[in-house]
């Protein structure tokens, strides 16, 4: 099942910083971050859920799923399966406090667990 890639613009602003945040220290890692970037896209081409599937309540982050970068493990990939393609939503440091800025509900075992400590 290869589905092809479609970045939101979002996602698209996202890549474009981090390749000049990378660019600034050095053309060599911002040229690895991109390839990393197309590594895992292909990995996720062949193999969609392989991301942690999160609920959010913001409305543009329904069904997401998380992935991190090939060798970029600090950066993780925001996506949607669709029917015929994957939607990359967002691109962000995995330091971004996305849980809340996105919504993100617990799974219902680990809200037991948050209530009972």
């Amino acid at each position: 099942m290869n589905l092809p890639i479609q970045p939101t613009p979002a996602a698209t602003e996202d890549i474009t910083d981090l390749y000049y945040y990378f660019l600034e220290q050095s053309p060599n890692l911002a040229e690895r971050f991109l390839e990393c970037l197309d590594k895992t896209y292909e990995m996720l081409t062949q193999m969609p859920e392989l991301g942690q599937l999160y609920r959010f309540r913001d409305t543009t982050m329904r069904d997401a799923r998380i992935r991190k970068i090939k060798k970029f493990s600090n950066y993780l990939i925001f996506y949607r399966i669709e029917t015929d393609h994957i939607k990359i939503l967002r691109v962000i440091h995995g330091a971004t406090d996305y849980m809340n800025s996105f919504g993100a509900e617990l799974p219902e075992e680990e809200e037991t667990m948050q209530v009972n400590s």
